[in-house]
């Protein structure tokens, strides 16, 4: 389906003034991060977190001063809005005094005798298995949401990392800020892109009503007349950087919920670089396999990673596509058959049981033993807050039993987590770790609110991926 559609960026947006003071501070080998609520007249140290009110952060020091200036301008761009100061000092006085004269600088008024708390001497690679949740990256999508020019919540979340470094996430189901005071809208897929410095959301065109259109086209109703839409999964640059290539699940509704609908084929939809003007929507292969739940370059080839949903048993299956002929749809296409790999798509067959519709795969380095690793939801059970991993030598497996990641918080009677994906192109401010997000939404999904179904997220050591297990 080709298309002269062009992207419809709803404004680009940095983090809105804030009230609390940030203070950086560098003691026993680590930098720190400190907040001042004007309020409460209090200095919160670490990892105290409260969204509503004020950010605290925490990033490792690593042993390279390029490393540490790395993590500085991370925090200097999450935290712009404020103001954050830097102290190089392990001495508790000389960050207590430096706090006091930011007060007495930004408020006009002296801090009495409040003393801040001592700093806890913690290290972060003897908690546990260094797993942390990245607070800081919420917090900068909170302050995107709350900004109310584009994003607001979706499900989703892969990303591209494009030239520059720049990240482009592909979001599925999409609340936006309606036109007016209405209600907020909803599309059924869009992008965010961040250029490390603002963030902004890209859709369909708008309409008269001020109803926007998807990024990737709706292919309108089907033969009886029910409306028709695309769930995006994984995308990639192709390597010259001039399209970015998007799998996309063709669905159709089954009925009037929002989660009522079908899978029916996959497509291919492709777009210029960098300005993410649509070029055109092919249909793929029509079978029973969501292709593009994950993709991976490897070798001369792309892995195309694929989901057969029978409902309760969802299946692994792998194709690859030559990297050249990624963006064109007339690709001959191969799928692993058990031994080898066959051009016929019938003959694929299933790898593993138990993975989401969303997941990631990443290569691991020879240094950590070589191999793959899948990390993704365990669908073995319904709404399980489980998030394993698997590894094998190759990408079509054997692939071991799953290790226990992280156990979502979040899910309840009323509330699951599903689409655990990692974004290993993506630094997280400490080497060795691996950014993963994952989605939160309501079972009842006509209870979807714009607050409730954002991402989370996590930095999680690829050592923890791996666990101790060798891949045969």
């Amino acid at each position: 389906m080709a298309n002269d559609h062009h992207p419809t960026p709803t404004g680009a947006s940095t983090a809105p003034a804030g009230e609390p003071i940030c203070l950086v501070f560098h003691v026993s080998g680590r930098l720190r991060a400190a907040c001042v609520d004007r309020s409460a007249a209090e200095l919160f140290v670490l990892n105290t977190y409260d969204p509503n009110t004020f950010e605290i952060v925490e990033l490792p020091l690593l042993d390279s001063g390029a490393a540490r200036q790395a993590g500085l301008a991370l925090l200097r761009r999450s935290l712009t809005s404020l103001a954050p100061q830097v102290v190089d000092s392990s001495d508790p006085a000389a960050i207590e005094e430096k706090v006091r004269t930011l007060w007495r600088e930004r408020t006009g008024t002296d801090w009495a005798d409040v003393a801040p708390p001592p700093l806890p001497d913690i290290d972060l690679d003897a908690l546990g298995c260094g797993l942390q949740r990245d607070y800081l990256r919420e917090s900068e999508w909170h302050r995107y949401a709350d900004t109310r020019t584009g994003w607001l919540a979706s499900n989703g979340g892969y990303c591209v990392v494009l030239p520059g470094r720049r990240e482009l996430w592909i979001c599925g189901d999409t609340f936006l800020p309606a036109a007016g005071q209405g209600e907020n809208m909803m599309v059924r897929n869009s992008f965010v892109l961040d250029d490390g410095t603002t963030r902004t959301t890209y859709t369909g065109s708008v309409g008269a009503d001020g109803q926007r259109a998807d990024m990737i086209p709706a292919p309108g109703p089907d033969e009886s007349g029910q409306p028709r839409w695309y769930r995006p999964s994984a995308g990639l640059a192709t390597t010259d950087d001039t399209e970015l290539v998007v799998f996309a699940h063709r669905q159709v509704a089954t009925g009037t919920g929002i989660a009522d609908s079908a899978f029916t084929g996959t497509a291919l939809a492709r777009f210029t670089l960098p300005d993410l003007t649509l070029i055109e929507v092919t249909d793929l292969h029509p079978g029973p396999i969501q292709w593009g739940a994950a993709a991976q370059r490897h070798g001369e080839y792309t892995l195309v990673f694929g989901v057969e949903d029978l409902g309760a048993d969802k299946w692994l299956h792998l194709a690859r596509v030559p990297d050249a002929q990624l963006a064109d749809p007339e690709a001959k296409w191969e799928f692993w058959q058990g031994e080898r790999w066959s051009a016929d798509s019938a003959d694929s067959v299933r790898l593993l049981h138990g993975v989401a519709n969303e997941f990631g795969v990443l290569p691991v380095p020879e240094r950590n033993g070589g191999g793959w690793v899948l990390l993704t939801h365990d669908t073995r059970e319904p709404f399980s807050p489980d998030i394993v991993s698997y590894r094998a030598a190759q990408p079509w497996g054997p692939w071991t039993s799953p290790t226990l990641v992280y156990r979502t918080p979040e899910t309840t009677s009323s509330v699951v987590t599903c689409n655990a994906k990692p974004h290993p192109g993506i630094w997280t401010g400490r080497a060795g770790d691996v950014l993963v997000n994952y989605s939160v939404n309501h079972r009842d999904l006509a209870q979807a609110d714009s607050t409730t179904c954002r991402w989370r997220w996590l930095r999680v050591p690829l050592t923890t991926l791996i666990g101790d297990r060798q891949p045969h």
